[in-house]
């Protein structure tokens, strides 16, 4: 009998005398987010207050299987800390960490099969945000420096000697497509539609307007309705159009400046540049 207590025990001091002092794999560990790493200043916004993001963990250069019990949305708080509505918790090992945003404050529920999601729209704001390779050995602040995915469309319209008193009543273009791109969560990037849908209003003022759409290959429509006095004779509701032979990328921003005379409308200028974070924040469309 004490021989068998003896064996008894020594199974049972055996198995756990083979457990390392400080060995962690199935420890847990915690992540904390946040959108920026310098506190923000005049004329600049960080990820805005009350604003929605998703936050989506895969094992490091895999998009097969969620961890940490994500997707999980989560809140821009104060400071830029991004506050998941369930903490996210991982155990040691090497991780893709992403984050997506309409720059609202609506959940941005993207359905993404075999990372690629193609359920998008024109004017969405979308935001992307990785970080990638992340070792995951103890308690981890991850910080999301997002970019713009859309395209931001800005028109400034001039006339020429012949027009007076313009007044610009609505602005159209045709909207991009949808049905055959997709957004490319590794990548960051969502693919150019090839085709013009209808026509879509044109938001702004005065001689000012501006639209988010999805980046476009070729061609595409552009109207405008105005009032004016021309070569000294008042017209209304008068409509000029035009093509734009312009390719519109992911995450650039285009300044279109157009010139109107008596018979026709033309783009004079287009600036391109990046539609841009600063300083790792967000830059607002003005």
């Amino acid at each position: 009998m004490k021989k068998f207590l003896s064996l008894l025990l020594t199974g049972i001091i055996f198995p756990l005398s083979c457990n390392k002092s400080g060995d962690n794999t199935h420890q847990v560990h915690h992540l904390k987010f946040i959108t920026y790493n310098t506190p923000a200043t005049k004329g600049q916004s960080a990820f805005t207050t009350g604003n929605r993001s998703s936050i989506l963990v895969f094992e490091s250069e895999s998009l097969c299987q969620y961890f940490g019990g994500t997707p999980v949305f989560a809140t821009g708080g104060s400071e830029g800390e991004l506050v998941p509505q369930n903490s996210i918790s991982l155990v040691k090992g090497s991780y893709d960490i992403y984050s997506l945003s309409l720059n609202n404050s609506q959940n941005p529920s993207l359905v993404f099969e075999n990372g690629l999601c193609r359920e998008l729209e024109n004017g969405i704001d979308y935001l992307w945000a990785a970080q990638k390779n992340v070792m995951v050995n103890t308690d981890k602040v991850i910080v999301f420096n997002y970019k713009r995915l859309a395209c931001l469309v800005t028109f400034k319209v001039k006339a020429d000697t012949s027009i007076k008193n313009l007044v610009i009543r609505d602005m159209k273009l045709s909207a991009p497509k949808t049905d055959s791109i997709f957004l490319d969560l590794s990548q960051g990037k969502i693919s150019s539609s090839t085709t013009c849908g209808s026509l879509i209003s044109i938001g702004g003022s005065g001689n000012e307007r501006s639209a988010i759409i999805v980046p476009k290959e070729g061609s595409t429509y552009l109207e405008v309705e105005l009032d004016a006095t021309i070569n000294g004779l008042v017209v209304t509701e008068k409509k000029y159009s035009t093509v734009l032979d312009i390719e519109f990328i992911s995450g650039n921003l285009y300044e279109i400046e157009l010139e109107i005379d008596s018979s026709k409308i033309a783009a004079l200028t287009t600036t391109v540049s990046e539609w841009r974070l600063k300083n790792n924040l967000v830059i607002y469309a003005r």
